[in-house]
């Protein structure tokens, strides 16, 4: 049994291998078909060529600040570990329609069909012929959903557009296919200019720089407006601050009472001291007798004093005149009768001293001061007292208006911080304008669209490959083919199967005996 089964595996691998050798003729045309094919190709199937520009996504102004609308209110706290968000943003942004379709506008559809040349492309009239070929089938199969060249020439970008980032790099590179190196680096330049100003028009609010200078100047009016009030409202209570005109008030009504209390001790003081020296006052006499001493009479040295005067006239008159001469006896008469006056009167008078008591004095004094001081610390206590009433009636004047004050302050403080607020994203969105105006971005192009004329399709080496896998696997294909639709009988296995009767002989299969003479 293991015989005839052996015996069947070789027939049958035989008979295949005899099959596929009478179909070598097939074989051999099929793989130069596939040469002359590959070959074909290579030299006259339509070039395709490629530009790349490289784009430097750099940290700037867009990516390190929010955007002014997003700082008038309450703001969360943004996290973000690396760029790849920002990154992949950009590449969204680079391959989305409205770049494409601006791209378009800018360059027109005619430059981006081919239609207007742009630079010259290498032609063959074999190449020609396959793009007018290909071109009427492109014609026909379009004819059934029909297309502006707009569209056509924006799908013609999408399907040729190529925008890639490596990980971890801030580096995005553009590629694009066409017909003619020219071409290519023109649709490229013309994607990134139109990504430039694109990319500050994205990370800017339209219409916020109008919005902001609406708000600071309506806020700016109301600070302007609650500044006046507050102005007006101190003038009339005549503060320049609430808090320190309170302290200032605080300060002199503590001083007040200070000198009050003093006033009291210093009254308290002067009204003992007052008991104190009228008591002394009272028990002291008034003058004291120091002495009393004996002095000559006053008369009697007058009487003197005239005889003296009527001793030298006597003696004066003797000298001129005769003692005979009347005014002499006349003198000598007055000067006796002046002797026995003055004898008469001659006696010694006592005189007694009754001075004032110095000690009697000094109290009087003392006290005369002491009563002099009351009545000044009585006045300094009325006028104290007075000040201390109009410094309360001033704080309770002042703290009735307070509140009102200090509401205003607080007013002017918020319509201050909002005004600072808006004021500040203004600027910030008049920055972003100027740098939108100004065509100022993070975004620097590291390359420039390239103008390669080495053709990336069709790629000669990959070709080549597929051609001969093409060869390989066609000419396997076609052999098993061969063989499976070969119905001639050329062994007595096919033969028995095929007629269902026993094999009694079998022919030699050998080149001399093919021919049976006649």
């Amino acid at each position: 049994m293991t015989q005839n089964s052996n015996e069947m595996f070789e027939l049958n691998v035989r008979d295949l291998i005899e099959r596929i050798w009478r179909a070598r003729r097939k074989i051999v045309l099929f793989q130069l078909l596939s040469l002359l094919a590959t070959i074909f190709v290579i030299l006259f199937w339509p070039r395709s060529y490629s530009s790349e520009a490289k784009i430097f996504l750099q940290r700037g102004h867009e990516s390190v600040s929010l955007d002014p609308t997003a700082t008038t209110g309450k703001t969360i706290a943004l996290q973000q570990a690396g760029r790849d968000a920002e990154i992949k943003s950009a590449i969204d942004v680079l391959m989305s329609r409205g770049i494409i379709e601006a791209t378009v506008d800018e360059l027109t559809p005619d430059v981006v069909l081919g239609s207007v040349a742009v630079g010259e492309a290498k032609k063959t009239a074999v190449g020609d012929a396959i793009k007018s070929v290909l071109g009427s089938a492109v014609n026909l199969i379009r004819s059934i959903d029909p297309a502006s060249d707009r569209e056509r020439a924006v799908i013609s970008i999408e399907k040729g557009l190529v925008v890639d980032a490596e990980r971890k790099s801030e580096i995005i590179s553009v590629i694009y296919e066409a017909d003619t190196p020219e071409l290519a680096q023109t649709v490229v330049a013309g994607i990134v200019d139109e990504y430039k100003a694109k990319h500050s028009e994205l990370h800017r609010t339209t219409g916020s720089t109008a919005f902001f200078d609406e708000q600071s100047s309506r806020l700016r009016e109301e600070l302007e407006t609650a500044s006046n009030a507050l102005g007006k409202a101190k003038n009339a209570l005549g503060v320049a601050s609430i808090n320190d005109q309170r302290a200032i008030m605080e300060s002199r009504l503590g001083s007040i009472r200070q000198s009050l209390m003093d006033n009291e001790k210093d009254m308290n003081a002067g009204v003992a001291m007052g008991r104190s020296l009228m008591s002394q006052l009272r028990s002291r006499p008034k003058r004291l007798e120091r002495s009393a001493t004996t002095k000559r009479n006053s008369p009697e040295d007058l009487q003197g004093q005239a005889l003296y005067n009527l001793t030298l006239k006597l003696a004066e008159a003797q000298s001129n005149f005769k003692s005979s001469h009347p005014s002499v006896r006349s003198l000598q008469a007055q000067v006796i009768e002046a002797k026995q006056e003055l004898a008469s009167q001659r006696t010694d008078q006592v005189e007694k001293v009754n001075d004032i008591n110095p000690v009697h004095e000094k109290l009087t004094f003392d006290y005369t001061s002491n009563k002099a001081k009351l009545a000044g610390l009585k006045a300094s206590r009325e006028k104290l007292s007075n000040q201390e009433r109009d410094l309360l009636a001033q704080i309770r004047d002042l703290n009735k208006h307070a509140i009102k004050i200090e509401q205003m302050e607080r007013d002017v403080k918020v319509a201050d911080k909002k005004y600072m607020t808006y004021a500040e994203n203004l600027e910030e969105a008049r920055v972003g304008q100027a740098l939108q105006a100004n065509s100022i971005s993070s975004i620097n192009i590291a390359q420039d669209a390239t103008l390669q004329e080495k053709p990336v399709a069709p790629s000669k080496p990959l070709v080549v490959l597929c051609g001969l896998l093409f060869a390989m696997a066609g000419s396997v294909a076609l052999a098993f083919l061969s063989a499976q639709f070969d119905d001639r009988i050329t062994t007595q296995n096919m033969a028995r199967k095929a007629l269902g009767v026993p094999v009694l002989g079998v022919l030699p299969n050998a080149r001399r005996h093919s021919r049976i003479p006649v």
